[in-house]
């Protein structure tokens, strides 16, 4: 009706990027909507909620469009904002409001009963028998009357007493939060024993003014009141003038840690992403045989499975425990290698005599050993000895270099200072089955 009526809704580069945001992930296409509405600057309190409660959601429940927008019209969309930078009315439990202070404070319907609003279990000592072979008992508690004219009418009357102690505490926090006025709404000349009663007679007995405080009580109907309690009179000119004296002295004052904070706006940008895919030079090396991306990625996959099997295994007959291994752990599914084809193309790479003698079981192996040195640390794939000699095997699987030779001498160098014998370094390049000798 808007595009027919001449008018636009949303901007155009949403209904540009409509199909492009629907393949996006939940996160960053949120990201990418607060990107073209340019919300984050004025409304970075409630975006970063947002941003809060949609990465909790993705990671606890779903990442799928449809789920997320079910969950917000269910629960999400109630969700409370917290922020110090409040100007206006700040709602919030007295349990919450502890510790606190505020110029103004309203409790409003404050006639919570002082009983419980259910039934309660209490535990009580009989003390008359046989009642007292029981070293305790559970009673149901509701008020004061429900356990009246029984033997456990004291211990109601007891817990009776806490309760109404336990109320006038958490009266006494949420009073003595304001600074300045404090207006409490709740009902006149209750028979019901709640906090408006408490509040109704200790103002009756107190009298007008309260250590010189004046005391107002305006009705709205018949069955309400309103308790203001001021500091002097309270009107816009007065709250102006205090503010304005209240500013000038915090500018005034040279004590910083006399200085009340004042918050700062924070904003949240999203920026447009320019991340792109770009095949490494070792990977583009190691793949150059390839025809296509799908085999290049293929062959990356299969040096991987292949430089770990001959990592892992000492002797050739290692090889099937380890291929079970490896497809226990999932790492020979969904890649398109089978485990077929890995025994057909290891059992080759032992034609080789010198690479079937490296897997013989004359050596004591160490495989991926970790060499510490003051410089740092380095880890040779194969390093092999049988007490008259060393030889250290590195793994390739792209094409030779000159720095695979200077590697393999730093390793050699640290073994004859080690003081291993004979030592002797070799580069094996696995899919062409060749080796060099370093």
């Amino acid at each position: 009706l808007l595009k027919d009526s001449g008018m636009t809704a949303l901007p155009q580069e949403l209904e540009d990027r409509r199909e492009l945001l629907l393949t996006m992930s939940l996160h960053d296409m949120a990201e990418e909507i607060l990107r073209i509405f340019n919300l984050g600057e004025k409304e970075g309190a409630y975006i970063t909620t947002f941003f809060d409660h949609l990465r909790a959601f993705c990671n606890d429940t779903s990442t799928v469009l449809e789920d997320f927008l079910e969950a917000w019209d269910d629960e999400l969309y109630k969700k409370t904002i917290e922020t110090p930078d409040c100007d206006g009315v700040r709602i919030l439990t007295i349990h919450k409001s502890k510790g606190l202070e505020f110029d103004h404070v309203i409790l409003p319907y404050c006639n919570w009963n002082c009983n419980p609003s259910h039934a309660t279990t209490i535990w009580a000592q009989p003390s008359i028998e046989p009642f007292a072979k029981l070293p305790i008992v559970p009673l149901d508690y509701r008020s004061v009357t429900s356990l009246q004219g029984s033997i456990y009418e004291e211990d109601g009357i007891r817990e009776h007493i806490q309760n109404i102690v336990d109320n006038l505490n958490l009266l006494y926090v949420a009073m003595t939060r304001a600074g300045k006025s404090l207006f409490i709404i709740g009902e006149r000349d209750t028979k019901e024993m709640n906090r408006s009663c408490v509040i109704n007679n200790v103002i009756m007995l107190m009298g007008d003014d309260i250590e010189g405080i004046p005391v107002h009580i305006d009705n709205l109907e018949d069955s309400e009141q309103v308790l203001m309690l001021t500091y002097g009179n309270l009107n816009d000119d007065d709250i102006a003038a205090s503010a304005r004296k209240e500013q000038k002295a915090r500018d005034t004052d040279p004590n910083v840690f006399e200085q009340e904070p004042e918050p700062l706006p924070v904003g949240i940008n999203s920026f447009k992403s320019n991340a792109k895919y770009r095949q490494s030079n070792d990977s583009r090396r190691f793949a150059d045989d390839a025809t296509d991306e799908t085999d290049r990625m293929r062959m990356c996959r299969k040096g991987t499975v292949l430089h770990q099997v001959f990592a892992s295994i000492k002797t050739k007959d290692d090889v099937e425990s380890a291929l079970r291994h490896m497809e226990f752990e999932g790492a020979l599914y969904g890649e398109g290698i089978t485990r077929e084809e890995l025994i057909d193309d290891i059992t080759g790479k032992f034609d080789n005599p010198q690479v079937n003698e490296w897997f013989s079981d004359k050596w004591t192996i160490y495989n991926e050993c970790t060499l510490l040195t003051k410089d740092g640390e380095q880890r040779p794939d194969r390093v092999m000895t049988d007490g008259s000699q060393t030889i250290v095997v590195d793994f390739k699987f792209g094409k030779p270099s000159p720095l695979h030779h200077e590697q393999v001498k730093g390793y050699m160098n640290l073994l004859r200072e080690m003081g291993m014998p004979g030592v002797k370094g070799y580069l094996w390049y696995v899919n062409e089955n060749k080796i060099a000798s370093v």
